[in-house]
């Protein structure tokens, strides 16, 4: 009945990843507040490229959920790894966690 293969023309190009549901605000607007899970699940560089490597016309990834991208241990890797698939990278942050640092890592081509 289904056996017709997927056409990759219809495979997704964008791609939305939540690398954690971990956030170190309580802003009272905020869904997650209301419904705060303390889970410090982070989504590791490993299953990151295992997700991406699966869709390989991928073209535009954003990192964000309801957590804040920039606890996630692996967030610059992951950044990097994006990159070297030459995708397109965007990621919502408060800000509060930037640092030097993580500033000029992400404002490096990788």
């Amino acid at each position: 009945m289904f056996s017709r293969k997927i056409d990759p023309s219809f495979m997704p190009v964008y791609l939305s990843i939540e690398t954690t549901r971990m956030c170190n605000l309580r802003c009272i607007m905020c869904e997650h507040t209301i419904d705060f899970t303390n889970d410090n699940n982070y989504m590791s560089k490993e299953s990151f490229m295992k997700l991406i490597n699966n869709i390989p016309h991928l073209v535009s990834i954003n990192l964000t959920g309801l957590g804040e991208p920039l606890l996630n241990p692996d967030f610059i890797d992951i950044v990097k790894m994006a990159k070297i698939r030459k995708l397109y990278v965007e990621f919502f942050t408060s800000g509060t966690l930037l640092t030097r640092r993580i500033y000029r890592k992400k404002s490096d081509k990788a």
